[in-house]
Formats: structure tokens, C-alpha cells, sequence
């Protein structure tokens, strides 16, 4: 907690950096001195990532190379091909960091699909009634996924990790869903829309929904989003 005010948490170890990928590269920038540097060079078009940090792993899709990759944060020249097979488009993925898995969204083959972080014991958890599924966060702590389907019924669904217990909790007032968050602390699902120009945030069951931020000008399509302590990032 932060001393001068019991309602925030602030990180107590580390310098905090922002990951996002550019197409033809990755990079990182710090959220402190706002210097920006280059993790991957030589993408063809990486959309999205994920990082494990533990290990210092970043992971990312590449929808022209239909690939998933890794590489070592800061030896990004080092990486090695984690998935490339049977895979069109990925536009979501997300990292298991307690069970050593990456889970995937393929927008069309329309299913959410996991491996191991070598690429093995891969499995299709969730194949039905998927029409555009885009963004994926987990909570691996307490077992829960979550993902947006901008299709022709947009909503954010969630299921428990094995793909059991499948719910939707956002079904109105959705058009574009497409990047997702958690914060796991508060136990809060964030999510931008990119017809809507909103972001927006909900409880895992749906519930106590709010409007954090609508705007035209500054969210002109949003497609993804993340949080850190008390600011969300897009």
C-alpha cells in the first residue's frame, strides 16, 4: 500500500516498462523516463503478447508468419518458433504463468486453443458458438479465462482453464470487444471498445459494470489494453 494514501497499491521492487508490439518490432518503454527501446527487431507483423515474469520470457504472435514465438526479453534476437502448425490467425494470447502454458485465440479457425511453452500438449479448449474471438487474459491463481468475440454477437465470455464452466458476462452495450485485462487484485475484468470508443470495466461475473473512459477523440479505435497500479494503458 502506498503510505500516503491506503486506497493505492504501488510496486515496491523494479522498474516498471510497458511492452506493445509495432508490426515489425516489439519494444519496451519505461514508465518512468518514458525511454523506449527495441526488444525484437524484424517482426513481419507481431500483434500480440505476452510476458513471463519469472523467466524473462516474452511471447508473441506473428499473423503474417501464422506463428507463435518466444525469445529471452533481453536477448529478443535469440527467439525460436513455439507454434507453427495449423494456425491462421492470432489475434490474442496469454500466458499461464503457474502451469507453464500459452493460450491462444485464432480468429480463423475460431477456437482458444493451449500448449505447453515449448509447444507441446496442445489442445483445443473452446470451438463452439465462436464467431470473432479476439483478446484472452487468464487468472491462473484462481483458475478463470476470459476472452471478447467481436462476431455478429459481440460479448466477453469466461471459463474456467480446462474450458469448463463456460458463461457469457458481457452480452449488451459491446459492439467491437477487443483488448481484455484483469486486475487480479480487485478481481476486476477491463476491456476498450473500438465502436463504442469506451473503456470499460465489470466484476469476473459481469456485475458493478462501469464506463472508466468514453472518447472519440482519444480512443478512435482502441485494441488493446492493459493496467499496472492505478493507471490502464491502450
Amino acid at each position: 500500500r502506498d503510505p500516503r494514501d491506503l486506497t493505492r497499491c504501488k510496486a515496491i521492487e523494479g522498474h516498471a516498462s510497458l511492452l506493445f508490439a509495432r508490426r515489425r518490432d516489439i519494444r519496451k518503454i519505461s514508465l518512468d523516463h518514458h525511454e523506449m527501446t527495441t526488444i525484437v527487431n524484424e517482426t513481419c507483423s507481431a500483434t500480440a503478447l505476452d510476458f513471463v515474469f519469472r523467466t524473462g520470457m516474452i511471447f508473441w504472435s506473428d499473423v503474417t508468419d501464422q506463428k507463435i514465438y518466444k525469445a529471452p526479453i533481453d536477448e529478443g534476437s535469440e527467439r525460436s518458433v513455439v507454434i507453427n502448425n495449423d494456425i491462421t490467425t492470432t489475434d490474442g494470447l496469454a500466458v499461464d504463468w503457474i502451469y507453464n502454458h500459452i493460450y491462444w485465440t485464432d480468429t480463423g479457425k475460431n477456437t482458444i486453443e493451449l500448449a505447453n511453452f515449448e509447444g507441446q500438449m496442445r489442445k483445443v479448449l473452446i470451438k463452439d458458438v465462436l464467431e470473432e474471438p479476439r483478446a484472452i487474459a487468464l487468472n491462473p491463481i484462481e483458475g478463470w479465462m476470459f476472452w471478447t468475440d467481436w462476431g455478429y454477437d459481440p460479448k466477453i465470455e469466461r471459463a474456467g482453464m480446462d474450458g469448463s464452466h463456460r458463461q457469457t458476462i458481457v452480452s449488451y452495450e459491446v459492439k467491437w470487444p477487443n483488448g481484455l485485462t484483469l486486475d487480479l487484485v480487485k478481481r476486476r475484468v477491463y476491456w476498450v471498445d473500438a465502436k463504442l470508443n469506451t473503456i470499460s470495466s465489470c466484476d469476473y461475473d459481469g456485475r458493478s459494470r462501469r464506463v472508466i473512459l468514453f472518447s472519440p477523440d482519444t480512443l478512435r479505435h482502441p485494441f488493446s489494453i492493459t493496467t499496472f497500479e492505478d493507471w490502464v494503458y491502450w
